[in-house]
């Protein structure tokens, strides 16, 4: 996966609606499915121990269920903002993404949403006695059973969630992950990180084209381009690091001084810069989320050393695996094996002091 597609998935993966979204969609296509195959089956067919034989029955089971629906959601909605507004107010705003990212609480939302679009699509497709679509309205049945398990499932998930332990080894374990991700086995190659002596005579600078913090480089991308135009490109920023419009992000040396321009642009375009920082490629942002949560439960207002001990405790493990690790050289060469990128490299001692 690409490093621009895994950045994206990580922002989609920490909103609220992009589950629910495919969910509604899937929904739908659920409906037009089963209401296709209701209109091939032989319009006089009856079966007993079906419900919604008559247009009026199936009417007010869609519309009961659709109703009921709503209104569940609605409270399992107003349960999910009062979650975060407490994790906000007792661990931090830097802990809402991980909140966010809870699958469950998405895939209860988008079971509500779906069953709910799901009556509608069925609803109007019930017209006169011949044509009331049988297996369409009795799926609707089984949809409103799976909506109560996972209303009682989100309950119990909501409940779950506030508990400081269970906050702290997500965070760990999001950190342990980023870890793994950015630094290489121990036995990785270490090539020298060399610049040609002429670089600093033929370089130019790249300036940054949006403010916001660095969120991941596309080093795919870059590689391609740096090759393809014969540049040698060395940053001076890495993930984490807030950048502003206009301020040099490092220097580039080759390509024709016409094409300096355009060329700074596209080299600026593959760093991939939002709002605020994603754990993708900056391990360090989850060392924060933890140190956060921990300075709060020594607080005087909250006073729970028990917290900050389960904090020390996940931090010890990420050290632990990054001892294992061995460290970035920050160095990229093309398929060809010519350099193309220096980065700045990061290090025990730069994990540590985070």
């Amino acid at each position: 996966m690409g490093d621009r597609l895994r950045n994206s998935w990580e922002v989609l993966h920490a909103s609220l609606w992009f589950v629910p979204a495919v969910m509604g969609l899937l929904a739908v296509a659920l409906a037009a499915a089963l209401i296709a195959v209701d209109r091939a089956a032989d319009p006089g067919t009856r079966i007993p121990w079906l419900v919604g034989n008559h247009p009026e029955d199936a009417r007010v089971l869609l519309a009961t269920i659709a109703t009921g629906v709503v209104t569940v959601g609605g409270v399992a909605f107003s349960i999910t903002v009062v979650a975060l507004a407490l994790a906000a107010s007792q661990f931090g705003s830097l802990l809402l993404a991980s909140y966010l990212r809870d699958r469950v609480s998405q895939v209860v939302l988008g079971t509500f949403l779906g069953t709910f679009i799901y009556c509608l699509f069925v609803l109007g497709s019930v017209r006169t006695e011949g044509e009331v679509p049988l297996l369409s309205v009795n799926a609707s049945l089984l949809f409103a059973i799976a909506s109560l398990a996972a209303f009682i499932l989100f309950i119990h998930d909501i409940t779950q969630s506030l508990r400081a332990e269970r906050l702290t080894a997500r965070v760990g374990c999001e950190l342990i992950h980023a870890v793994e991700a950015v630094f290489p086995p121990a036995d990785a190659p270490q090539p020298p990180r060399e610049l040609p002596p002429d670089f600093e005579a033929r370089a130019w600078n790249i300036c940054a084209t949006a403010t916001g913090y660095l969120q991941a480089i596309e080093w795919d991308r870059l590689l391609r381009l740096a090759g393809k135009h014969g540049l040698l490109v060395q940053l001076t920023v890495r993930a984490g690091d807030f950048i502003t419009q206009g301020t040099v992000i490092g220097q580039a040396a080759g390509g024709s001084e016409a094409e300096r321009a355009r060329l700074g642009a596209r080299i600026a375009g593959q760093l991939l810069i939002g709002g605020q920082r994603t754990p993708t490629q900056d391990p360090e942002y989850s060392v924060h989320q933890l140190a956060q949560i921990a300075v709060r439960a020594l607080s005087p207002a909250m006073n729970d050393p028990y917290t900050a001990l389960i904090c020390v405790d996940w931090l010890e493990a990420a050290l632990r695996t990054l001892v294992r690790r061995g460290l970035p050289s920050g160095v990229y060469r093309d398929r060809r094996g010519i350099l193309r990128v220096i980065a700045p490299d990061a290090s025990f001692e730069v994990m540590a002091d985070a």
